[in-house]
């Protein structure tokens, strides 16, 4: 009897311990003290990212647009100048000029630049030039983006660049004589 009355005596004081454990965890999962907070720290780490991936962005775009123009500078340029009438290629000091119209947009020594290629389309002779340039972005390096291989006129390679390599290329219709 004795052993009994314990049992049930033990039995009453666990079940008693469960219902307050379960009034504790009903009272902690309707409290909303607090809430604002953890919601904060829960979101903070992805609006940091979306800021820091948005301004790496902008300037991705930024260099692509000034990369656009100073190419198609260069290549309207190359168009107005004439050719060598021997092999139909541009002089040196033609050549350096144009390369000087790129470099002197681009703020970055990873840089490589393209000899300019005429080519005969029947009747009228095009002239082409292209362009990489590397973005150096921590942040966008993160997310692994391959880069194509370029090789920068020192010797280096693009793909060693930690972000992004952008290239541009332009064609007009060559008018020197």
């Amino acid at each position: 009897m004795n052993t009994l009355l314990f049992c049930v005596a033990g039995w009453i004081m666990v079940s008693g311990l469960i219902k307050s454990w379960v009034i504790r965890l009903r009272g902690f999962l309707t409290d909303s003290q607090g809430s604002v907070s953890v919601d904060f720290i829960v979101s903070i780490p992805i609006l940091l990212a979306v800021l820091v991936l948005t301004s790496e962005y902008g300037r991705v775009l930024q260099a692509r647009s000034t990369l656009d123009n100073a190419v198609a500078d260069a290549t309207r340029y190359l168009s107005r100048v004439p050719a060598n009438e021997a092999d139909g290629s541009f002089s040196p000091k033609v050549v350096a000029i144009a390369e000087q119209l790129i470099t002197s947009r681009i703020n970055t020594r990873y840089i490589a630049i393209g000899s300019p290629v005429l080519t005969t389309n029947g009747d009228f002779t095009t002239v082409s030039l292209a362009a990489s340039v590397g973005v150096i972005s921590p942040a966008l390096s993160v997310l692994n983006v391959g880069s194509p291989f370029v090789q920068a006129a020192d010797g280096s390679a693009l793909k060693d660049v930690e972000g992004l390599v952008i290239t541009s290329s332009d064609t007009v219709r060559h008018f020197g004589r």
